[in-house]
């Protein structure tokens, strides 16, 4: 707080490097309520948030460091976009981005202070429609209800929102520290998720069930996310198994870690996991990722990390093109061609028959095929 009261009192007094923002809303204007394309209009306004060194020009703002717990005029990976407006009295209208990663969400509230703790404040989903308003600490999520934003107007620069409560007999809670865990609700699909996606019978020969989209898409947007067990490989992948049971274990697990931005601190030997037990929707639904199914070419997704706000560091799919309401996802699982299930070498190999003349084809093939 006191770092904040002498940013503050910068902003009002200081002239030189500091950081001011440009939006689509004016700056000295109040609008009326709108109820339509809700969530269009939020996105369009948060995306035209533009920072700006310019005294006299826009409104003051700042980038916060969540790992400093401090604010600057220098934006990095480690920093996120905090914007504020006075309301009435000592409250604020304010907005911060959740992390740098794209996706991640966004937190609102009406506060006198910019911490961000307190039981009214709001998490939004990247679709800028669905959102959990309830209890944070120090900008994270600890337990609410799902809602529906129902309104937003600009004031003087930023947007004011309007939400109402749906099921509120589900409460969604912080499992982030959880390990070895499928987290507190498994069997409740994410409220995201829930309008994003659908599982279905793939249209893959053999594809078993697969992915799909429930609503547009366009590259960028995020799908669906991949958050499962958070384990680590010595927990399911053991000498003893056989080849089959080696990739029948392998089969749903994502290698975390290594994707994950070294700012969010997740050991590079964790993996995200799927076990054999809670692979059918009725085990396990609360994201979907773990659906999608692969191609080598012609894919609409693509794998990414994102921070979930109740379950932390997570694994995702992100679209990489225009995808409409009920088109299949697929993604390419990127395995390694000399140690991959039997599958997939046998697709790989297929693929590589159709892109590639013989002469090539059989150089690349010489050796792989058993």
């Amino acid at each position: 707080m006191f770092v904040w009261i002498i940013f503050a009192g910068c902003l009002g007094m200081c002239i030189g490097d500091q950081l001011r923002v440009i939006t689509s809303c004016p700056t000295d204007d109040v609008s009326e309520w709108n109820k339509k394309h809700v969530g269009e209009e939020l996105k369009m306004w948060w995306n035209s948030i533009t920072p700006v060194h310019k005294q006299n020009f826009g409104f003051p703002s700042a980038f916060y460091n969540r790992q400093k717990k401090q604010f600057t005029t220098v934006s990095n990976s480690d920093t996120v976009i905090f914007i504020s407006r006075e309301l009435y009295g000592r409250k604020k209208l304010m907005w911060q981005e959740v992390d740098s990663e794209k996706n991640s969400g966004v937190i609102f509230g009406i506060a006198t202070d910019t911490k961000f703790t307190g039981d009214d404040l709001t998490y939004i989903y990247p679709d800028f429609k669905t959102a959990l308003v309830g209890r944070f600490k120090n900008g994270i999520f600890e337990n609410g209800t799902e809602a529906v934003i129902i309104a937003e107007r600009c004031y003087k620069g930023v947007k004011q929102i309007k939400t109402k409560v749906k099921n509120p007999e589900q409460i969604w809670k912080n499992d982030a520290h959880m390990i070895n865990s499928t987290g507190l609700s498994p069997t409740v699909i994410d409220p995201f998720e829930r309008k994003a996606v659908y599982v279905g019978q793939s249209a893959q020969p053999q594809g078993g069930e697969g992915l799909f989209a429930k609503r547009n898409f366009v590259a960028g947007d995020l799908v669906s996310y991949f958050a499962g067990v958070k384990t680590y490989e010595d927990n399911f992948m053991f000498d003893n198994l056989t080849v089959d049971e080696m990739w029948e274990a392998h089969a749903y697990y994502i290698n975390f870690g290594d994707m994950s931005p070294s700012r969010w601190k997740v050991p590079v030997e964790m993996v995200i996991d799927i076990p054999v037990h809670l692979r059918g929707i009725e085990s396990y639904r609360n994201t979907l990722a773990h659906k999608t199914n692969h191609l080598f070419s012609g894919t609409n997704t693509m794998f990414d990390t994102v921070l979930h706000p109740y379950h932390g560091p997570v694994a995702s799919i992100v679209a990489t093109k225009q995808i409409k309401r009920g088109e299949e996802l697929f993604v390419n699982y990127n395995y390694d061609t000399q140690n991959c299930p039997p599958w997939y070498k046998k697709l790989w190999l297929k693929h590589m028959k159709k892109s590639v003349n013989k002469k090539t084809f059989g150089f690349l093939s010489n050796g792989f095929i058993e």
